[in-house]
């Protein structure tokens, strides 16, 4: 009855270890400047180095972002990040906290930061003091294969281990 059930756990960690994994980009940002802000966003992949925001959560000056805004602001972001080169484009990444919404873009070498109320009556931008995007890291399929392998041969080893002492015991 043990060796079947150790059977099916070895049979589960091989097609675990040897299963694609999938899974959205997370990139971590922060930015100085009128206003303080870091947290995390998540993003799916585009193609080259660019990414379309999906998801963003984090704080403004100690408010909690609620929610990413595409297509929103006077500059009509299309919620793009790019992993070289400016981290967004000039169209920018929207998202809001509380009643504002706020809009990160790159213009002239410069990356600014505009506020508006309730998405429509808009301050004018600021230019930040720094703005970094940098990509998490997560472990790569071929690193959880061989851990899954490695288990495996561990549990195979720890199998014979046991068959070869019962046999040497009853003889």
């Amino acid at each position: 009855m043990k060796a079947s059930r150790i059977g099916i756990l070895c049979g589960a960690l091989i097609l675990l270890g040897f299963a694609q994994v999938s899974h959205a980009d997370t990139f971590d940002f922060s930015f100085t400047g009128p206003e303080n802000g870091s947290g995390t966003l998540t993003a799916t992949y585009d193609g080259g180095d660019q990414y379309t925001v999906t998801g963003l959560s984090g704080n403004i000056d100690s408010v909690p972002i609620f929610y990413i805004a595409p297509e929103t602001f006077n500059v009509g972001n299309d919620n793009n990040v790019f992993r070289s080169g400016p981290a967004v484009d000039g169209d920018g990444l929207g998202f809001g906290a509380l009643i504002f919404g706020e809009d990160i873009y790159y213009s002239s070498g410069t990356y600014y930061l505009e506020s508006c109320l309730f998405g429509v009556i808009c301050g004018d931008p600021e230019a930040l003091s720094s703005f970094t995007l940098t990509q998490a890291t997560a472990p790569e399929p071929s690193m959880l294969s061989l851990l899954g392998i490695g288990f495996v041969s561990l549990m195979g080893l720890y199998v014979v281990r046991r068959r070869f002492s019962g046999a040497l015991n009853a003889a």
